[in-house]
């Protein structure tokens, strides 16, 4: 919500593909829709889904290295 907030309400950006609002700073991103995130808005562009699956990495690595993952049901004993 935060982040919503702040990109339209603000920055007068495009958000889940939603209609844009005027904000409090009139912005405009402009180049291919890999980078800008086309009508849908930032959150999908090919940058912040990379930054996303590195940060889904490092904390499935850490959870691992840390022993936190639980196994599923059925690979459990007793």
């Amino acid at each position: 919500m935060a982040w919503n907030f702040v990109q339209s309400g603000v920055f007068s950006g495009v958000v889940s593909g939603a209609v844009n609002h005027p904000g409090l700073l009139k912005s405009t991103v402009e180049g291919p829709a890999i980078l800008t995130g086309g009508t849908f808005g930032l959150e999908a562009s090919i940058v912040a889904v990379l930054v996303c699956i590195a940060a889904g990495i490092l904390m499935l690595v850490l959870a691992i290295r840390r022993g936190h993952l639980v196994r599923p049901f059925w690979q459990r004993n007793g």
